[in-house]
């Protein structure tokens, strides 16, 4: 047991150990995006090979295993052995290749052309009686003298990685391995010392290999960092960036200073959240930010602090990283023209352009989602159609210019009359067309009622200072009579025809042949009747008791 315990610690336990290391050691180096990554794993499988190979023999001596007891077992462990020890010089070779980069596309065919020459030659050896016993240590000799001449005469431009160390440890290692195989009495200690040499060697170039790399990139860091305010001068847009933990401003060129009358001298007093004209719009773009730290074509109403002078802005935001500290980058472009053509193309596309309230092709599509509205939820409505009555005469008598301020004037005090969710349009000529939202029969004819006393109280000048005054009729339908609108417009124009052939300057409901002030006329000369009779019923009494 005592002699087994011997042979491991001088025979295996050195290679073991160091044949890990350095495969852990080249692994590492490899990793290398300048040089390609994994340029090196070939070689360090070669050298994780052997450490199964003696991890495998350790196991067998100590006794773990046991299958080699028999009289076959002295050909088949120097078989493997000697396999074990052919595939780590096959990978070494391939290795090297990967590791020169001298061939450009060609090297690995070549590799591996010139990997199965070796194999072949190994292979002969292994046919030769007299060389078998030491075949193990000649295909490590071999290998590692291939390996070590790709890295002694492997040039890069940097000293960073260059391995020529390694190369001269592994020329002795390879030495150490031939006077082994003709049995020359060499201490396992110089075995030891190669490997750990050779593993100081190639951690010690990853090392300058990394404090090079960490040297570059941190003047890569500091030229970006020099650039970024030179960017951002030069950029054609308003620029900020603001630290997103407070808000204040960190970096903004001359333009965004110009666009919100910032003081570059001062511009930590300053916080992005004055520039919003609503806070909401602020906290949209935030949200958004926060799932996703890049966006574009936010658009949002921002002004400059303390004045009322408003503008619309698309905004590009990222977040980053600038001098350890996350902050937010943010350009503008200023839309405000883009907003205003299109808020003149609505306009034009759904306002009359004369009195400013909507079109009748705006008014069919509003009503149509209301009256959707009104039947989802059970509520009711109101349509009125209005008239100016005699105003062919007006256009007549005063001219149409003067035809249409009285337009304008029926428009104004509609707008006045009115509320903000009822739908009002101009049906065309002097023709208006309203609809009242969640209001019944009876609030649309009181509603309708108002607006003609409205009217029937505003005056307009006349060109010769005079005051001139207008009335209209009006008709009002319900939203009980039908559910379509052409229906509902087609009533409603019958109740204003209704008010027309019975005098003008009222309003008709459908299907009511009185108006209201009719019917209160009515009721008084009935209250009236009453109280006469009373008065014959008293008179008749006091006579028949006389």
């Amino acid at each position: 047991m005592l002699t087994n315990v011997v042979v491991i610690f001088e025979n295996y336990l050195p290679e073991l150990i160091g044949s890990l290391f350095v495969a852990h050691a080249l692994f590492f180096f490899g990793q290398n995006d300048k040089l390609g990554k994994n340029h090196l794993v070939f070689a360090s499988f070669a050298f994780l090979v052997l450490t199964f190979k003696d991890l495998f023999n350790v196991i067998v001596l100590s006794g773990f295993i046991t299958p080699f007891h028999s009289s076959a077992s002295n050909k088949i462990m120097p078989a493997m052995r000697a396999a074990a020890s052919a595939l780590s010089a096959i990978l070494m070779v391939v290795g090297g290749f990967e590791y020169s980069k001298i061939l450009g596309w060609v090297r690995k065919p070549i590799a591996y052309l010139f990997a199965m020459l070796i194999w072949y030659f190994l292979t002969y050896l292994a046919l030769l009686p007299f060389v078998s016993r030491f075949l193990p240590d000649i295909y490590l000799s071999i290998g590692l003298l291939v390996l070590a001449l790709f890295f002694c005469f492997t040039r890069f431009t940097s000293q960073a990685y260059n391995l020529r160390f390694c190369g001269l440890l592994l020329i002795a290692l390879s030495g150490y391995y031939v006077f082994r195989a003709v049995k020359l009495d060499l201490s396992w200690p110089i075995e030891t010392a190669l490997y750990a040499l050779m593993i100081l060697g190639i951690y010690r170039t990853t090392i300058r290999q990394l404090r090079k790399e960490t040297q570059e990139l941190t003047k890569e860091l500091k030229q970006t960092k020099e650039k970024i305010p030179m960017m951002i001068q030069s950029s054609p847009f308003p620029i900020i960036i603001s630290a997103l933990k407070d808000d204040r401003l960190v970096l903004v060129n001359d333009k965004a200073c110009s666009l919100f009358n910032i003081d570059k001298n001062n511009i930590k007093q300053f916080r992005t959240e004055q520039y919003f004209v609503d806070p909401n719009a602020r906290k949209e773009l935030l949200h958004k930010l926060s799932m996703s730290p890049s966006i574009e074509g936010f658009q949002a109403i921002l002004r400059k602090p303390g004045t009322q002078e408003a503008f619309w802005l698309d905004i590009s935001a990222t977040v980053m990283d600038y001098e350890n500290e996350i902050v937010l980058y943010s350009a503008f472009k200023d839309i405000t023209a883009q907003k205003k053509h299109e808020q003149d193309l609505f306009e034009k596309a759904v306002l009359d352009p004369l009195t400013g309230c909507y079109n009748r092709r705006q008014f069919q599509e509003l009503a149509l989602k209301e009256i959707r509205q009104a039947w989802r939820y059970n509520t009711q409505f109101c349509l009125m159609m209005m008239d100016i009555d005699h105003f062919k005469s007006v256009n007549d008598t005063h001219g149409h210019a003067f035809g249409d301020e009285v337009l304008k004037m029926m428009a104004r005090v509609c707008k006045q009359t009115l509320r903000e969710s009822d739908i009002f349009a101009r049906f065309g000529g002097e023709e208006f067309i309203v609809l009242l939202t969640q209001t019944d029969l009876n609030g649309g004819a009181i509603v309708a009622e108002r607006l003609r006393q409205n009217i029937e109280a505003c005056s307009v000048p006349l060109p010769t200072e005079e005051m001139f005054k207008f009335t209209v009729s009006i008709g009002v339908v319900g939203s009980n009579c039908s559910d379509d609108l052409e229906e509902l417009i087609k009533r409603a124009d019958d109740a204003l025809y209704f008010a027309k052939e019975h005098g003008r300057n009222q309003v008709r409901v459908y299907g009511e042949k009185e108006n209201f002030e009719e019917l209160k006329q009515t009721a008084l000369n009935e209250e009236e009747t009453t109280s006469n009779l009373s008065e014959k019923i008293i008179e008749k009494a006091t006579e028949s008791k006389e």
